[in-house]
C-alpha cells in the first residue's frame, strides 16, 4: 500500500520518500506554543501530492501569538497550539483577536490547529472568520486514545504529541487543510470500471460473475453527491456496461451518476481528454482511477495534467481516496446537487445547437437569467466561482472572503451575479462580477462565468446586462474601466474582452470603454432582483 495512506503511518517510510518535483513551494509561517517540528519533517511527503512543497518560518513558543518577528509576506498562517496552556475565561474571543491581529499585519489565509480545545473552549463555538479554516485536531487524535500523547518525551520534543499524533496531523495538514485553504478542489473523478469499481472483468465473468466494491463504489457515490463530478472510462462494450448497471441493484454506483461514459476501446488519454471536453473543464481539476499501470503510465505521460491514482486493491483506492487532496469541501452547496445533470444535459444542448438557428436554439431552451446585486445569501458560492474558475476569467484577482464580503456590503463596491436554468436543466448560481465606482467610471476588478455555462450563446449578453446593472447600482458614470490579466487557460474570458476592446490586449492591462455596451439576449428572459435594487 502507498505509505501515505497505509495505518499505521510509519515515520521511517515517509523519510524515505524520495522527494516530489515540486510545481511551486509555499512560505508557511508558524506561530505556535508547541513544537511543529516532528510534523513539519514529515509534511512535505504529503503536500507532494497537490505537487508543492513548503518551507516553514516559525515564531519562538509564545502563547500570546505575537507575530512581530515573521516576515509580512507569506502564503499562509499557521496557528499551532495547545489549548491545554490556556486560563483565558473566553478562548475563543481571544483567539479572534489574535487572529484578526495576525491578518492586519500579514493579510495571508489562517489554518488553525488547537490540539486539546474542548477544555480550553468550554463548548463555545471558535469565530467564523473570513479566509480562516479550523482543523479538528481532537477529533483526528480521537482514534488513538491515550497514545495521542507522550509526556514523557515533551522535554525533548516540546510537545505532548506522541510521534503517532504528529503524522496524523501531519496526514491531515496535507492532503486536507492546506490544498482546501489555498487550492481549488478537483471537480472530476474519471474512474475504470474492471477490477477497479468492481472485482473481475465484465467481458470475461458476465454481469453475474463481477463483484462490486461496495465500501468503494459507496464512497464514490457521496463524492457524487457532493458535487464531484463523475466519469466512467472503460473498455467494454457500452450496451453491455449498461446492462451490467441495469441488472445489478447491489451496485451502490447507477448509471447515471456519472455525467459522462466513456465506454469504448479507444485509448484512456483520448477518452479522458474528449470526458474534459464534455465537462468543459480543464485536465487539472481530473483525477484518473485504474487498476491498470500501463493505462496510468500512458496518461500520466500523454497528459501531465491529470492527476492519477492507482487502484491496486479496493482497500488501497478507498483510502487513496479518503486522503487525495482536492476531494474534501469545507461546504456544499446547492449548485454541487446541480452539477452533474447540467453536465449531462450539455450533450442534448449541443445537439439542438446543430439543428437550430441561433435564434431558434433560444427559444427551444427557454433561458431564464436571474441577477442579482450584493446577495449575502450566495458568499460562499460567490467565493468558489471568484477561486476555481479558470478559462472564463478576466483579471485572476482571486479575492480573499473580506475583499468579497466588502463588495457584498455595497457602498462604493458592488458583487453583481447570474443564475441560470432552462428547459433541460438549472445551472444554479454561473457567474459573478466585482465592480467599484473609481472617479465616476465602473471599474471592474474581476469577471467569471462558470465553464459549465459556455457554449450556449448568451455570455455577452449576459455580461452586457450584468455590466448595466452594476452601473445603476454604483450610480457610475458612462465609461467602463475593465482589468484583464492573461493566464494559463483563459482564452475564452480574453476572447469576449477584445470583442469589447478598442485595441489588441497585451499580457495585461486595462480596457476603456466610453460607455457601457447595450446588452441584448433575444429568447431569453432576464429577472432582476428588484427588492435589492
Amino acid at each position: 500500500m502507498n505509505v501515505l495512506f497505509q495505518e499505521p503511518l510509519r515515520r521511517e517510510l515517509l523519510l524515505a520518500l524520495p522527494p516530489v518535483q515540486a510545481e511551486r513551494t509555499l512560505a508557511v509561517a508558524v506561530h505556535r506554543n508547541h513544537s511543529f517540528e516532528l510534523v513539519a519533517s514529515v509534511l512535505n511527503a504529503f503536500l507532494g501530492l497537490s505537487r508543492v512543497q513548503a518551507d516553514f518560518l516559525y515564531s519562538e513558543y509564545d502563547d500570546s501569538l505575537n507575530a512581530a518577528v515573521l516576515p509580512n509576506k507569506v502564503d499562509m498562517h499557521l496557528v499551532w497550539l495547545d489549548a491545554t496552556r490556556y486560563t483565558t475565561p473566553n478562548f475563543p474571543a481571544w483567539l479572534a483577536s489574535r487572529i484578526t491581529a495576525l491578518k492586519e499585519a500579514c493579510p495571508a489565509p489562517v489554518l488553525v490547529a488547537c490540539c486539546g480545545l474542548p477544555a480550553a473552549n468550554a463548548g463555545a463555538p471558535l469565530p467564523a472568520l473570513p479566509d480562516v479554516l479550523y482543523m479538528e485536531c481532537d477529533a483526528l487524535l480521537a482514534p488513538l486514545g491515550e497514545k495521542a500523547f507522550d509526556a514523557r518525551l515533551e522535554p525533548f520534543t516540546g510537545t505532548r504529541l506522541s510521534n503517532a499524533a504528529c503524522l496524523a496531523l501531519a496526514r491531515e495538514l496535507g492532503t486536507h487543510c492546506i490544498p482546501a485553504l489555498l487550492f481549488p478542489p478537483l471537480k472530476a473523478l474519471v474512474l475504470d470500471l474492471d477490477n477497479t469499481l468492481h472485482a473481475g472483468v465484465l467481458g470475461e465473468d458476465g454481469i453475474q460473475g463481477v463483484q462490486p466494491h461496495i465500501a468503494l463504489q459507496t464512497f464514490v457515490a457521496e463524492l457524487a453527491r457532493k458535487g464531484f463530478l463523475l466519469a466512467l472510462a472503460s473498455k467494454n462494450e457500452e450496451e453491455d456496461v449498461k446492462a451490467l448497471f441495469a441488472a445489478r441493484k447491489d451496485y451502490p454506483l447507477r448509471w447515471e451518476d456519472f455525467a459522462v461514459h466513456r465506454v469504448n476501446w479507444q485509448p484512456k488519454a483520448d477518452n479522458i481528454q474528449s470526458i474534459a471536453t464534455a465537462m468543459n473543464i480543464g485536465l487539472d481539476a481530473m483525477l484518473f482511477v485504474d487498476d491498470n499501470p500501463g493505462e496510468r503510465l500512458h496518461v500520466a505521460r500523454t497528459l501531465p495534467a491529470v492527476r492519477v491514482l492507482a487502484a491496486d486493491s479496493p482497500e488501497e483506492t478507498l483510502a487513496g481516496l479518503r486522503y487525495y487532496p482536492g476531494l474534501r469541501k469545507t461546504t456544499v452547496l446547492a449548485e454541487d446537487a446541480l452539477r452533474s445533470a447540467d453536465i449531462q444535459a450539455n450533450a442534448q444542448r449541443s445537439r439542438m445547437q446543430q439543428s437550430l438557428s441561433a435564434e431558434e436554439y433560444l427559444r427551444e431552451l427557454g433561458i431564464t437569467l436571474h441577477l442579482e446585486a450584493n446577495p449575502a445569501h450566495h458568499a460562499a458560492r460567490i467565493g468558489e466561482l471568484l477561486h476555481k474558475t479558470n478559462q472564463f476569467i478576466l483579471a485572476y484577482a482571486r479575492p480573499s472572503q473580506a475583499a468579497v464580503a466588502a463588495s457584498l456590503a455595497g457602498g462604493q463596491c458592488c458583487a453583481i451575479t447570474a443564475s441560470m436554468k432552462d428547459t433541460l436543466s438549472d445551472s444554479g448560481l454561473i457567474a459573478v462580477l466585482l465592480a467599484r465606482k473609481a472617479d465616476n467610471a465602473l471599474c471592474l476588478d474581476e469577471v467569471v462565468v462558470s465553464c459549465r455555462a459556455l457554449g450556449r450563446g448568451i455570455e455577452d449578453g449576459m455580461l452586457k446586462h450584468m455590466l448595466a446593472l452594476a452601473g445603476e447600482r454604483l450610480h457610475a458614470g458612462p465609461a467602463v474601466h475593465i482589468l484583464y490579466r492573461t493566464g494559463p487557460r483563459n482564452a475564452p474570458g480574453l476572447a469576449w474582452l477584445q470583442a469589447l476592446a478598442p485595441a489588441p490586449l497585451q499580457e495585461q492591462g486595462t480596457v476603456v470603454l466610453p460607455a457601457l455596451p447595450a446588452a441584448a439576449l433575444p429568447g431569453v428572459t432576464v429577472q432582476v432582483e428588484t427588492s435589492i435594487i
